[in-house]
Order: C-alpha cells, then structure tokens, then sequence
C-alpha cells in the first residue's frame, strides 16, 4: 500500500513540477496567498527562467516547442531555434538570481534584487 502511495505521490509531484509559471501562480495566490509575479523584479525574466528550467530537465538543455510558445520574445529573430542547446552561463545564472528577486527564506517569500 506504501508503494502505491509514494507512486501516486510521485505523479502529482511530476505533474505538478511540469505545469506553466501560471499555474504556479495560480496555486500560490490560493495555497500561501501570495503572488508570485509580484514578488519577481522582472516577471517575464522570472517565465523565461521557468522554462529554462524545464528545458534543462525535461529535454537536455534544448529548446522545445513549449519553451518557444511560453516565452515572451521581443521579436521572431530574438527566438532560439527548435531543439538548439541554451546554455546556462556563470552570468545567466547569476542574472537570473538577481532578476527573479525571489528567494525563500525562514517563514516565506521575500523580494530582493535590483532590477
């Protein structure tokens, strides 16, 4: 019966974790009453650091058709190409910590970061 509990579990976290940065919201406004846009200096940026995140995961770093229908680009040029590698530099990820603005921390979320 355990087995079957942590399988089902399994699929809920999987699930979960695989869902839009909307979504996320959505569950976090209701759950923890808190908006995560709100929280983030640079909300778009905050989206494009989700679906890296899913690319890095769930497709070994290559872009993916979702990760090119859910990111804002400025233009059609600015777009990578399908199934090209995105790296993840010393500076994205140290942008990206510093633009998210988000950390979790003891009792919740804070703000921070510059912008």
């Amino acid at each position: 019966m355990s087995d079957a509990r942590d399988a089902l579990i399994g699929r809920k976290v999987d699930a979960f974790t695989q869902q839009r940065l909307q979504d996320w919201s959505r569950w976090a406004d209701r759950t923890l009453k808190v908006s995560l846009p709100d929280l983030a200096v640079d909300g778009e940026a905050l989206n494009e650091y989700f679906q890296r995140r899913h690319i890095i995961v769930h497709s070994a770093g290559r872009v993916s058709r979702q990760y090119l229908t859910r990111v804002n680009f400025e233009s059609e040029n600015d777009a990578p190409q399908l199934d090209v590698p995105l790296p993840v530099t010393r500076e994205y990820l140290a942008g990206a910590l510093d633009r998210s603005g988000i950390l979790a921390r003891p009792g919740g979320l804070a703000k921070v970061g510059s912008g």
